[in-house]
């Protein structure tokens, strides 16, 4: 994947925000593997990149895992120069992608209760929104099942739920995905 000055000024950003300010109980490393935790945005950016959904990618888990805010991603999109109406595109589809139902917001729900209520709140989340979320549980589902096959299984039960009513993302990631899924319970 070939980035643009602008891109790559947004990936510094994004770097910047995963190494230094990480929400993360692993802090700015993936759990995993060790590597710095900017390395999955890049990896999602890249199964989007043919649908344009690189900045989306590239952001999607800042105001998830990192003290950014939406109006400070706005801000640094606008200061990017990025056309307003893109931003608050970009912007949105970030939104989207994070997780609301989690233990801290909702300390009285179960893991699974919090999970099939993300599931549904995805399925009302754009296309676009929706294409990245489907790249990023591929990549998410290569570290998990690989390192983790024990929580793998609860992890993929999550996701083929989640993808239940996920269905108006790109066709193709949805289906590579779904796939994905169904290799890695085996």
């Amino acid at each position: 994947m070939k980035l643009t000055s602008r891109q790559q000024l947004l990936l510094e950003f994004v770097k910047t925000k995963h190494t230094d300010f990480s929400n993360t109980p692993e802090g700015a490393f993936k759990k995993y593997t060790g590597e710095p935790y900017w390395h999955h945005p890049v990896s999602v950016a890249e199964r989007v990149a043919h649908l344009g959904l690189i900045e989306m990618a590239l952001c999607h888990d800042l105001l998830e895992d990192t003290n950014c805010t939406a109006p400070e991603l706005l801000k640094e999109l606008l200061d990017l120069k990025y056309d307003t109406n893109i931003a608050i595109w970009i912007l949105q589809g970030v939104v989207d992608l994070t997780d609301v139902y989690i233990k801290e917001n909702f300390p009285i729900l179960n893991r699974k209760v919090r999970k099939q209520k993300e599931a549904v709140r995805l399925g009302d989340a754009s296309s676009w929104a929706q294409s990245v979320k489907y790249a990023d549980l591929m990549d998410n589902t290569e570290s998990i099942t690989k390192h983790d096959p024990k929580f793998s299984v609860t992890y993929l039960r999550e996701k083929k739920e989640m993808l239940e009513h996920m269905v108006s993302g790109n066709a193709k990631l949805r289906r590579q995905c779904i796939e994905q899924i169904e290799e890695n319970k085996k």
